[in-house]
């Protein structure tokens, strides 16, 4: 499943791609993956909101 999708579910929005960098996606071999994971942060994120994006990607891995 795609992990923007996955964590959809639990109310996160996150997206992933190339980011603008898919000669840096390829040096890494990531391209043929569909690219990087972007989450937005900002200094008013709690602990508890970096936690539940932590759970819901680590759910979203094993899945």
């Amino acid at each position: 499943m795609r992990p923007d999708l996955a964590v959809d579910r639990d109310g996160i929005g996150i997206r992933f791609g190339h980011f603008h960098s898919r000669r840096l996606s390829e040096a890494l071999g990531l391209a043929d993956g569909g690219g990087v994971v972007g989450a937005s942060m900002a200094h008013d994120n709690t602990i508890k909101e970096v936690d539940r994006l932590r759970l819901s990607l680590d759910r979203a891995l094993s899945g």
